[in-house]
């Protein structure tokens, strides 16, 4: 799957969320898939830990 797909994805599960922790699971999806961060980057950026960031 091409960037710009998954990134229309995510745009349109962002909308769809109910709760700050679903908006964060996009989020996170968004920044390891798309834009290439490292899950330890992720995972400290959101102040979670790698293991919830990584499942």
């Amino acid at each position: 799957m091409n960037g710009q797909t998954e990134s229309k994805k995510n745009r349109i599960a962002l909308k769809k969320t109910r709760s700050t922790r679903e908006y964060a699971r996009v989020v996170a999806v968004n920044m390891v898939r798309v834009k290439g961060f490292t899950v330890s980057a992720v995972a400290a950026a959101l102040g979670v830990d790698r293991g919830t960031v990584s499942n």
